[in-house]
This record gives C-alpha cells, structure tokens and sequence, in this order.
C-alpha cells in the first residue's frame, strides 16, 4: 500500500485500481463553515477521481472536492495518507 507520499489522488487511484477497495477509504478534507473546518466523505460517495478534483455523489448532489484540501485518508481505520500543511 502507498504511504501517500504521492498525494491524495495517486492514494485513491491506488485503493481504486490496485485494491479495489476505494469504498473501505474515508477522506477527511477542509471545508470552511463546517465544524473544525473539516468534513468527511465515505470512499462510496466517490464518482470520479479526476484530474484536480474528487466527485462524489451525495444525496443526489454532486459536489467537487479540489485534492488540495484532502489532509488525511484512512482505510478502514488505517490512516494511509496525511499531510500536515493544507
């Protein structure tokens, strides 16, 4: 498994294709005005896994998450990628 040192998207294309268990993946991102300014979204939710943003699919909405505000992936529990700077 990837020790994220090659960011967010390579840790999820890898969960994706390699593992295929991107669903087993939590993403923890900044998103202003929410509680401590983070969110979270299950690895389910993902649509795509694009070039500079995440698609997920929540509730029928879809929303664009850029890369550069995901600091942190777990997998089942695990985390598998941490940035400490956003």
């Amino acid at each position: 498994m990837s020790t994220g040192l090659e960011g967010p998207r390579a840790t999820l294309n890898e969960l994706k294709w390699r593992h295929d268990a991107l669903d087993e993946a939590t993403i923890y991102y900044e998103h202003r005005g929410a509680p401590n300014d983070t969110a979270t979204a299950s690895g389910a939710d993902i649509h795509n896994l694009g070039r500079s943003f995440i698609t997920l699919t929540r509730r029928r909405k879809t929303v664009k998450i850029p890369y550069h505000r995901v600091f942190k992936i777990d997998r089942d529990g695990d985390e598998i990628f941490h940035r400490d700077n956003l």
